[in-house]
């Protein structure tokens, strides 16, 4: 009785015992789907990144980094080389631009009148001698008037000398009829020479009035080639003597005018090269030459002024009386191989520039291809920075010069991505 028991406990779980031993050997539909399904997955995941690294990828062998063409472009990636430049120790100081007095005309009228035509605007560029405006005057007309009885009496007693001296050598007038001729000739010609003065001061010929033509409106006219800057008069107005009417300026020979504040003033004398730019445009610098140094100390600022002139061609269009500079006095100076700022990279705590090593098709597009070089780098000026690679790099190398940044922060992103 017992032993039947025994086979009946033994012959209900043999069921459940095949159930398990085929569960553990053969996966159920479910489970086949299931793990099918995270293969998939996979192999989508892989798929993608190897399509990823077809457009940008870091070949870890060679360090050589692959951009699209495309990539390259969008983020404006620039190449060029190195650059021999000058730097050394310098004064940091500020300044303004100037003109010399010579070449900044404040224009008035010699005579009062109104304005009859004005024919420039502001901002024209002139010759010396065109013709800015035309002034109607009432005194012109006196003043030509004088000068033609002044010109009249001027001959009659240059005729009366020329008489008196004959019959003073033929002994038939006295000497003191002479001397009463000449003193009489020396007067009016004394006052024809200075009427002719003040109308050449009007810009009027005397020659012209001599022949009897007689104008109502004098000339202003540009001393220098320059440019308008102001127009203080309108047509009508009624001027004075005195009063400006134009102001001229010629930019050519615009200088820089440079604080030297009291410590600094040992260290700078004539003849040394100065570099300078509008704080308004800071990435463009202008070079100049010192030419002079004040010799009066400004109580004020501590400082001495000095002048630099430009060299070099710019467009000085651009440059304006009254603009204020930051200025860098080279006082020793030394050539260095140099490259701009942006083209230097910090990889694992130390600088590297990046070099082009060409371009291989694909297709997807053109693959641009880059190599990671350390460098050293010294003193920095103007946005260079002194570079010496600690590898050697062929003498044409093409080096990225802007846009490094955006090459290192895509093998930062691919390596990201591989960590992932």
């Amino acid at each position: 009785m017992k032993f039947l028991k025994i086979i009946s406990v033994m012959v209900t779980l043999l069921p459940l015992f095949l159930f398990v031993q085929c569960s553990s050997q053969d996966p159920t539909p479910a489970a086949t789907a299931e793990s099918a399904t995270h293969s998939q997955h996979s192999e989508s995941y892989q798929a993608g990144t190897e399509h990823y690294e077809e457009h940008s990828t870091v070949n870890e062998a060679t360090d050589i980094i692959s951009m699209l063409e495309q990539q390259v472009k969008t983020v404006g990636i620039r190449l060029g080389s190195f650059d021999t430049t000058t730097m050394g120790s310098v004064v940091q100081t500020y300044g303004w631009l100037r003109l010399p007095p010579q070449y900044h005309a404040r224009i008035s009228s010699f005579l009062g009148g109104s304005v009859d035509k004005i024919f420039v605007i502001e901002g024209d560029f002139v010759r010396k001698g065109d013709t800015l405006a035309l002034i109607a005057s009432p005194e012109l007309l006196e003043l030509q008037e004088a000068y033609i009885q002044s010109l009249a009496a001027y001959r009659f007693a240059k005729a009366e000398l020329e008489r008196q001296r004959k019959l003073y050598q033929d002994s038939i007038a006295a000497a003191k009829q002479l001397q009463l001729a000449e003193a009489e000739f020396q007067s009016q010609q004394s006052r024809m020479l200075a009427l002719q003065k003040r109308l050449r001061l009007a810009n009027i010929d005397p020659s012209t009035v001599e022949h009897s033509t007689i104008v109502s409106s004098f000339p202003i006219v540009a001393p220098f080639d320059g440019y308008v800057r102001h127009i203080n008069v309108v047509l009508g107005e009624f001027i004075s003597p005195g009063k400006e009417l134009f102001e001229l300026v010629n930019n050519h020979h615009i200088h820089a005018d440079i604080f030297v504040f009291e410590k600094d003033i040992p260290r700078v004398h004539e003849g040394q090269t100065v570099r300078f730019a509008l704080t308004t445009q800071s990435n463009q610098w202008y070079t100049g030459r010192i030419f002079s140094v004040g010799k009066a100390f400004e109580d004020s600022v501590k400082a001495v002024i000095v002048h630099a002139e430009l060299t070099g061609k710019y467009n000085r269009d651009l440059l304006l009386p009254g603009m204020f500079v930051n200025a860098h006095i080279i006082t020793a100076a030394h050539r260095v191989t140099a490259l701009p700022e942006s083209a230097i990279v910090e990889i694992e705590g130390k600088p590297h520039i990046f070099i082009f090593t060409g371009k291989s098709d694909h297709p997807d597009g053109i693959i641009w291809q880059f190599r990671p070089v350390p460098v050293q780098v010294g003193e920095r000026d103007r946005g260079f920075v002194a570079v010496s690679p600690l590898e050697p790099i062929p003498d044409n190398a093409s080096i990225v010069i802007d846009g490094a940044y955006y090459i290192y922060a895509q093998t930062q992103n691919l390596e990201a991505e591989h960590a992932h």
